[in-house]
């Protein structure tokens, strides 16, 4: 994988992370200072989490093709175990202990249709962890991009994602974020054709500025497809054409930034709760201390949990023959 994408990976979470602690902050009646901006841009992290995911789809099909199966699978066992694991956490809470919760309760319809990435497409609202909701376009665009690699060249692709995303939208409740993934799969195809920016460090800023611009504007004036989605696109595209990261640190980085994401449900409310009733801080250091454990949080899950259950996982399924996942595919790197 690309190291630049792996931090730009780490850095999307990051963004989403000090959103939902500055929203949480403001939330608790006591607002941070230092991290306020990050309410009007901070959760511009899924844009580029998504512009992110058209890009690499497209890279790793390209060098690693797969039929729809093994593409399925394997993105399954990227992003299904540890968010089961946090889904299952958190109905296991609201069933035993309801008190902690203040607007949601159980519901065994919303825990199947959260384990099963369909929850706003049957109207349900959030799935039990909120930040899945992102995770439902995520396997929709997998399941999109897989069938499109099996019917059509991959330099064609991008073409019937966006036909579908189109219709769906059309149709539904899918909305033009979804256009992302092909913002992400049309950057993938022109540097699999060897197109580099010119000087790309000046895209990279261009970008950040834009997003900070757009941020200023009232809410809702600008589709989310342009106000976080062209300063993503730009963001990405130039970054890919820049010298590379390398080092384990990288890797680490971008492998971890999942699971952080996810794990920000659980520890950006509980460090509120506990530093509200043990201490008196100042709410920007507050915020900043929930920052910090979730970052630690997510990264002990990566290390500790995620990778060693992934890793048996594929070694269970490469020994079988008939789910094979393509042990011997080349990866992205």
């Amino acid at each position: 994988m690309l190291g630049n994408i792996q931090i730009l990976r780490f850095a999307a979470a990051l963004l989403v992370v000090l959103f939902h602690v500055a929203w949480t902050a403001q939330n608790e009646g006591n607002p941070t200072r230092f991290l306020a901006g990050f309410i009007k841009w901070g959760e511009a992290g899924v844009d580029i989490f998504f512009v992110i995911s058209g890009f690499v789809m497209v890279l790793s099909q390209a060098r690693s093709p797969r039929r729809v199966d093994q593409f399925l699978i394997e993105r399954a066992l990227r992003i299904v175990p540890m968010y089961w694991i946090l889904t299952l956490l958190s109905t296991a809470l609201l069933l035993l202990l309801p008190g902690l919760f203040s607007s949601s309760s159980f519901s065994v319809q919303k825990t199947l249709t959260s384990l099963f990435f369909v929850n706003s497409w049957l109207g349900q609202g959030y799935p039990v962890l909120y930040v899945g909701w992102t995770l439902e376009y995520e396997w929709l665009f997998y399941l999109i991009i897989s069938l499109s690699f099996m019917l059509f060249p991959i330099g064609f692709t991008w073409i019937a994602v966006l036909a579908v995303f189109l219709a769906l939208n059309w149709a539904g409740p899918v909305e033009l974020v979804s256009l992302e993934f092909v913002y992400g799969m049309v950057i993938g195809l022109l540097y699999l054709r060897g197109k580099r920016l010119p000087k790309p460090a000046l895209f990279v800023a261009g970008g950040v500025l834009l997003l900070a611009a757009f941020a200023q504007l009232p809410a809702g004036q600008l589709p989310r497809q342009i106000s976080y989605g062209v300063p993503a696109l730009l963001i990405v595209a130039a970054l890919v054409c820049l010298p590379q990261v390398k080092g384990k640190a990288a890797l680490f980085l971008g492998a971890a930034s999942y699971d952080i994401y996810l794990i920000q449900v659980f520890t950006i409310p509980v460090v509120f709760r506990l530093i509200g009733k043990l201490f008196v801080l100042p709410s920007d250091l507050t915020a900043l201390l929930a920052a910090a454990v979730t970052l630690v949080a997510g990264g002990l899950a990566c290390a500790l949990v995620e990778k060693p259950l992934t890793n048996r996982m594929k070694d269970w399924l490469r020994a079988s023959p008939r789910l094979d996942i393509g042990a011997r595919s080349r990866p992205v790197r």
